[in-house]
């Protein structure tokens, strides 16, 4: 499935010279993209009171193919320590 993107100038077009059918889909799918523009789409605002938190998270590797999940890389801010047997630069 494919999607795309029709300008507004583009749909006032076709509401102004399509056929009937093609008229009658421009001007909804135009009143529709109107629609959207007008809510306002703002980021929502956290709570004065949120406290921060610790994320778990685990970084693979799959070494420039595409088998998955990968070696499991150790990372410097999850408290795990880092292996003396692996290096985490290249060299």
């Amino acid at each position: 499935m494919s999607y795309s993107v029709i300008p507004p100038y583009m749909l006032r077009n076709i509401v102004t010279h399509g056929s009937g059918h093609q008229q009658d889909y421009a001007r909804r799918t135009l009143m529709h993209v109107q629609h959207l523009m007008a809510e306002n789409w703002q980021k929502p605002v956290a709570p004065r009171n949120a406290v921060g938190g610790h994320v778990e998270h685990e970084i693979y590797d799959a070494k420039n193919t595409q088998n998955l999940q990968g070696d499991l890389l150790p990372t410097i801010f999850s408290g795990k320590p880092i292996s003396a047997t692996r290096s985490t630069t290249k060299g």
